[in-house]
């Protein structure tokens, strides 16, 4: 902690060159220099990393930390400032603040793949496209939201935004301007590197544009930035696409394939005992009791037998007057017919504005789906076995998505 010592509500902080930021897959934030192994800190850290690039630490306490966390001591900020010079991840200079903003990282978007099953996910993006241009007028700003290979700022520009904002945080984002400029929209659209609840703009928007809805409709915190960005970038009348959200699910008998990859089946204990001459009898008690999550396509999923109708969990308009930050929902089903383990197959329909829905259901039908729909194993016990009524709940808080399925007869 000796660095500390030189560090007071005066000083000019800068950004540790080769300083990482990363977002793990449960949203924590993680920060490093170049290959060194990550460490956990919180979004007072970010502000602070971004507060860096601009200003005294006393400046960034009163002028830009205390708007986002009013309620936060400026003592416990000079804390977390003491904390990110004794990792390394802050420096004490003199002078002008450091300019060069931390890179950006995180496990998924910012590989190649990741924006190349976007692009080819052709019909999702079409009709996302068609209801931007049906929405989008030559008065209009729009904010984009985790723009990625920058299509929607594209559309948006195309349909006469007067002004783009493409906000990113992953590295593609320092590609975005040359994207623009080559599609010949860079005098409308301005590049933002950062998380959405991290930026500021110079003016409200008056559309929002977000693509963060995955295989797990919620899992990439759409509520919570939805609902950020509307407090703090939109005028009070903008629109926000997609429009509505539905999250559907139907209960389903899973193929055989499934049970065998996650679960210790009899056949498969006699079939390893009869090859390697051992009982592994004894590990079927690792079978989980709770539910369990995976994500296969929409088209393996229609080839199982259906097990109840096909009903509807949540319902989320963007465009209310107040965005749920929490969800929870429950549904009573009936099975008719015995059973083993169940699997709950859930997927989303998605009005993206102006009546241009798309939905990722289960279906034979040959369309190519890029969004898998998420599968939960209702793996309990003393579930199994005859036909009766379900309860199933569904909640989602604190960025993450549970499931809980009991009996009722």
């Amino acid at each position: 902690m000796g660095m500390s010592l030189n560090l007071n509500d005066s000083s000019v902080l800068r950004t540790a060159p080769g300083l990482v930021i990363s977002f793990g897959l449960a949203g924590q934030i993680l920060m490093g220099i170049e290959t060194e192994k990550r460490k956990p800190v919180s979004s007072l850290a970010l502000l602070l990393i971004e507060a860096s690039r601009q200003t005294s630490l006393w400046s960034a306490i009163r002028d830009r930390l205390k708007k986002r966390h009013p309620d936060v001591p400026a003592q416990k900020v000079l804390m977390e400032a003491i904390r990110l010079v004794a990792l390394g991840f802050l420096q004490v200079g003199e002078g002008e603040t450091g300019a060069v903003f931390p890179r950006l990282s995180s496990p998924h978007y910012n590989r190649p793949n990741s924006q190349i099953s976007c692009l080819n996910d052709v019909g999702r993006s079409q009709v996302f496209l068609a209801a931007i241009a049906a929405a989008v007028g030559p008065d209009d700003v729009v904010l984009d939201l985790g723009s990625g290979n920058g299509i929607l700022a594209l559309a948006a520009a195309r349909a006469g935004a007067r002004r783009v904002y493409a906000v990113e945080p992953s590295g593609f984002a320092r590609l975005l301007p040359q994207v623009f400029a080559d599609n010949g929209f860079a005098d409308r659209i301005v590049t933002l590197r950062g998380r959405s609840q991290d930026v500021e703009l110079p003016e409200q928007a008056t559309v929002l544009l977000s693509e963060l809805v995955s295989c797990e409709p919620l899992g990439e915190q759409v509520l919570e930035i939805v609902s950020d960005a509307r407090r703090r970038h939109l005028s009070p009348e903008a629109k926000i696409l997609p429009a509505l959200t539905k999250i559907r699910g139907q209960i389903f008998r899973p193929d055989e394939r499934l049970l065998n990859s996650h679960e210790f089946q009899a056949k498969n204990l006699s079939h390893w005992q009869d090859n390697y001459g051992f009982d592994f009898s004894a590990l079927v008690a690792s079978n989980p009791i709770e539910p369990t999550s995976h994500f296969l396509s929409p088209n393996r999923c229609a080839k199982w037998k259906p097990m109840s109708e096909k009903f509807e969990l949540v319902e989320i308009d963007f465009n209310a007057e107040e965005i749920m930050s929490t969800v929870d929902m429950g549904v009573e089903i009936e099975i008719k017919e015995s059973h083993g383990t169940l699997a709950l197959v859930t997927w989303f329909a998605m009005d993206y504005g102006e009546g241009h829905w798309y939905e990722n259901q289960p279906t034979e039908e040959k369309e190519v789906f890029l969004r898998q729909c998420q599968v939960w194993l209702l793996n309990a016990p003393k579930e199994r076995g005859c036909p009766g009524k379900f309860r199933l709940r569904y909640t989602y808080g604190a960025s993450k998505t549970n499931i809980a399925w009991t009996r009722l007869s």
